[in-house]
């Protein structure tokens, strides 16, 4: 099964600044339900999502908020690398001159149920 991670990335020129900031400004695509944001405002969405939700409760115990920005990956990366924002959210756990968590916020596992009677495998995109 393919095991997808998401991870928050911090630059590490700005890694000092941006966890003494009160406000943390991050970056990411939306996949709801993990990060949900309105498609046309980039508004996130109540309830947000349970990576948002996640990040949120943690920074908040160290006197952070978080302001989100609706980015595509490539440009959030780009924007944290130059210092306009403090973090982005990505699937990828390859991502060169980035500081990376020791354990991504969220793991989701793909799976698939059937009925107890039936007899079907999954066996690829065939299947």
């Amino acid at each position: 099964m393919r095991n997808l991670s998401v991870l928050l990335l911090l630059s590490a020129l700005g890694l000092s600044d941006a966890l003494r900031a009160e406000e943390i400004t991050l970056a990411s695509e939306p996949v709801c339900p993990y990060i949900c944001a309105d498609e046309k405002s980039g508004e996130l969405l109540s309830p947000p999502g349970i990576v948002i939700e996640i990040i949120r409760d943690a920074l908040s115990l160290h006197g952070h908020q978080i302001q989100y920005q609706m980015r595509p990956l490539t440009r959030a990366l780009r924007e944290v690398q130059a210092g306009h924002l403090d973090a982005a959210l990505t699937w990828q756990a390859n991502v060169p001159d980035f500081v990376l968590p020791a354990e991504p916020v969220v793991t989701v596992d793909t799976c698939f149920f059937t009925r107890a009677d039936s007899n079907w495998h999954y066996q690829g995109v065939s299947s």
